[in-house]
This record gives structure tokens, sequence and C-alpha cells, in this order.
């Protein structure tokens, strides 16, 4: 049981990928664009204009960030850290899975918010 169903063999593994335009029907989305969405793990897929496509900007920084820092687990970690967690200068924060990609996000936004950090990974190897 989880959250998401599994994958039939030989079905696409679902994740969120940084993606070249290679042809498109669609205002607004050229050949050349780079673009973020729900594509799973394959090496071209048809994305729909709306839902989660959207347009990156290189220049803003490396697009691998689309799905790292400045995308999901980044998100996660900004909104359960400082929406919902709150966290006050000088507080202790403690960030289970904090090798993860939303854990490791967390526990520096904790210190940026001049929290002291206390992080906890699986193995002595990922501290």
């Amino acid at each position: 049981a989880g959250y998401a169903p599994g994958v039939e063999i030989g079905g696409v593994m679902p994740a969120g990928g940084v993606s070249e335009v290679v042809e498109s029907r669609v205002a607004g989305y050229q050949p050349g664009d780079i673009v973020n969405s729900f594509t799973g793990w394959q090496t071209h897929s048809i994305a729909r204009a709306g839902g989660s496509l959207r347009t990156i900007d290189p220049a803003d920084a490396p697009i691998s960030t689309a799905v790292g820092v400045l995308g999901m687990p980044g998100m996660t970690a900004y909104m359960g850290l400082l929406r919902i967690g709150q966290p006050k200068d000088g507080e202790t924060v403690v960030v289970s899975a904090a090798s993860g990609a939303v854990g490791a996000v967390v526990g520096q936004i904790a210190r940026i918010k001049g929290c002291r950090v206390v992080g906890i990974a699986g193995a002595k190897e990922k501290c």
C-alpha cells in the first residue's frame, strides 16, 4: 500500500522531468524550449498544455534544479517548514530523512532562519 499505484512491468516509472520541446502544436511552446512536467522516466513524452507543464528559463538556474531545490522537493521543504512549522530564530529543528531531497533543503532553510538543525539519517555514511 502506498500513495501511488505500482508500475506494471514495462510501464513508465512516474516522475517529474525536465525536457526539451521537439515539436509543438500549442501556442507558447516552441521547439528548443525547456519545460518541466510530470513526464515519467522515458526518452520522449507527450505533454498537454496546462496542468504541471511549465517553461523553464535556463538563464535563471541550472535546469536540473526544476526537479530538485526549485521543484517539488524544494517547494515541499519551503511550505512545510515555513508555512506549517514556522521556526523561530534560535529554535532547534529536527529533520528526519535529512539526507533526502526534501530533508536536505529543510535543513538549509532552517539554518538560514537562524535555527539549530539536527539531522537524522538511516546510516552513518549518510551523515
